[in-house]
């Protein structure tokens, strides 16, 4: 179980290092479930837009006192308090059945006060009733993803194309399994030894 969840880990760090820079997708496995009460099991995480981010997944009553699955995003950055980050986000309690899904959407800002944010997804009793299709060997599967629509309060690094030939910093070509990647060799030279050897001294392979 340990294996397969690290690998989900790993499929997840994939999927968040995509084209989209401001957006995140977590898969949980969250296992005995009959066993969830109002305390969150938190998710591993995975940095977006370096912040870290994680789902949380609970059980609570609304003011009808009707009891929910819960799930919800969470960052614990606090360097500062003058942060804010504005999300769009969506929350699925996954059927085998994908027609079949569960889902709810929402968007919110988060900031010092509110670094975590959740919406009911299903009523419990649904959750729970393997007729409905959702559970398994007192286990479920929930999905969330995000976009980052602003950012505030963050000092963040330029993004560089390293597959765009007209960045100015560029000054060599790499070819790696065919694909051409642009780089500086002189940046490469300050973390390589073997780098430096091969573009400012003498090396013999």
């Amino acid at each position: 179980a340990k294996k397969k969840s690290r690998l989900n880990e790993l499929k997840d760090s994939i999927k968040t290092a995509g084209d989209d820079f401001h957006s995140g997708f977590i898969r949980f496995d969250v296992e005995q479930i009959s066993t969830l009460d109002e305390k969150n099991r938190w998710s591993h995480k995975i940095e977006v837009q370096e912040v870290m981010w994680g789902l949380s997944v609970r059980k609570f009553a609304n003011s009808n006192e009707v009891n929910l699955l819960s799930v919800g995003f969470f960052t614990p950055y606090n360097k500062s308090s003058l942060w804010s980050i504005d999300v769009t986000m969506e929350f699925i309690l996954v059927h085998p059945d994908s027609k079949k899904n569960a889902i709810a959407k929402d968007t919110v800002k988060f900031n010092r006060r509110l670094n975590c944010h959740g919406l009911g997804v299903l009523p419990w009793n649904d959750v729970m009733n393997e007729d409905k299709g959702f559970i398994k060997d007192d286990k479920i599967t929930v999905e969330g993803r995000f976009t980052i629509t602003s950012m505030k309060g963050f000092r963040t690094a330029p993004l560089v194309n390293f597959g765009d030939s007209d960045e100015p910093c560029h000054d060599v070509v790499l070819i790696i399994e065919g694909e051409k990647i642009h780089v500086n060799k002189g940046y490469l030279s300050i973390h390589s030894s073997v780098f430096k050897a091969m573009f400012f001294g003498e090396f013999a392979e």
